[in-house]
């Protein structure tokens, strides 16, 4: 029998724990580290990407309560609220330099968390799927953190289906609890260790070219546009765009910059993508943004499934624009299905085109950062040739 657990007596669990946290003393805050590891963060509205209607403020409660258990010491709502109306801040998916500056100098803070809830889905067995950056407040808005976490009911089955998370409320707990400890590695500077892990072959991209001249440093400046969305899901380009800007600032070895202070500029310009990013838009970006990269592209496919049978696919080309040279240095074109290479019990099946997405993305950051990144099994006629790599794993 399902459990009727319903998600506010998930949320009065959360919320007691967190508070048997805070009066058992006075939570620990993360000491600054010359400026850049925040002691007090303000935590904004969660946006909806899910495209569908979620229960966004009893999501945002239950992050509050995790991260008040891990202690991180975060901005009252009552004072969050008011630095809101005061500024009339409404788009909480990003942090522009006004902003962020304004967060540091009247409400004292040293970042701000902004998460995205992306997939939310109650259909048995349910899935879920979150994504987070901590931006640095002051001048420059850094991102500090980013990861992001996507889980599916049956993902662990185990023996007898012992493991199965039958309803979404304690699936939903268990992804908020894994994102903060994330989040609170990230608060005193531990950062994020698996960003270094290696890509599987299957997630790499099927065609890439790398320009041989391409050579990114810690002093490459790299802005991410929302791509061009030709699939079906709502906010797939913005979607995808995120997945690129947390695989990149995860690094750490290059400098990504805020999405907010993408999309300010975008508007103080009036740009607007039809087809995509045109050459004229990125003339206009790389001279506004300071930046010597844009990474754009395009969604073809982007598909998750409800219920415990079927696979998501996820399909999008990518560019690398060069400020230089005024070029393409980095195209690849990904598609994948969630149970590519999976053989036996699909282990190591991708249940949410999140997490499928997710890695594809890693794949190509990986061939785009790692000169000699190359294709599980890739045609020994073309290997190399003019910096074209083919990845035919199947």
């Amino acid at each position: 029998m399902r459990s009727s657990t319903s998600f506010s007596d998930f949320l009065v669990v959360v919320c007691l724990s967190g508070l048997l946290c805070l009066t058992a003393g006075t939570p620990a805050t993360a000491a600054d580290d010359g400026g850049k590891v925040p002691s007090r963060i303000a935590i904004l509205p969660i946006i909806n990407l899910s495209g569908s209607a979620v229960p966004l403020r009893e999501v945002r409660t239950a992050l509050l309560a995790e991260a008040a258990k891990r202690g991180i010491t975060v901005l009252g709502e009552e004072e969050l609220e008011k630095f809101m109306a005061r500024h009339r801040l409404r788009y909480t998916g990003g942090v522009d330099e006004t902003t962020a500056q304004a967060f540091h100098e009247e409400a004292g803070v040293g970042g701000v968390l902004v998460t995205s809830l992306q997939q939310y889905d109650a259909t048995y067995p349910p899935k879920i799927s979150l994504e987070a950056r901590l931006v640095s407040a002051g001048e420059v808005p850094d991102i500090i953190w980013a990861d992001a976490v996507s889980m599916a009911g049956d993902d662990a089955p185990g023996l007898l289906g012992r493991g199965l998370v039958e309803n979404l409320p304690q699936l939903t707990a268990t992804a908020i609890g894994r994102l903060v400890d994330s989040l609170a590695a990230g608060v005193t500077g531990k950062g994020n260790a698996a960003a270094t892990e290696k890509v599987a072959g299957r997630f790499r991209p099927r065609i890439s070219f790398r320009s041989p001249d391409l050579a990114l440093g810690e002093k490459s400046r790299i802005a991410v546009v929302p791509f061009f969305n030709r699939s079906q899901r709502s906010y797939a380009g913005e979607i995808l765009a995120l997945h690129f800007v947390r695989e990149l600032a995860r690094r750490g070895d290059v400098t990504v910059l805020e999405p907010g202070v993408v999309r300010q500029k975008f508007l103080a310009f009036r740009l607007i993508m039809d087809e995509g990013l045109s050459l004229a838009n990125a003339e206009v970006l790389f001279e506004v943004l300071n930046v010597d990269f844009i990474v754009t592209g395009t969604v073809m496919e982007y598909d998750d499934y409800e219920g415990g049978a079927g696979t998501p696919r996820v399909a999008f080309s990518s560019w690398l624009l060069d400020r230089k040279s005024r070029r393409v240095v980095l195209a690849s074109e990904s598609h994948n299905s969630g149970d590519d290479g999976i053989h036996f019990f699909e282990l190591g099946k991708q249940r949410t085109a999140h997490l499928l997405g997710s890695n594809m993305v890693r794949g190509v950051v990986e061939r785009m950062t790692s000169p000699g990144a190359s294709a599980s099994t890739p045609d020994p006629s073309d290997e190399g040739k003019d910096g074209f790599i083919y990845n035919e794993f199947n």
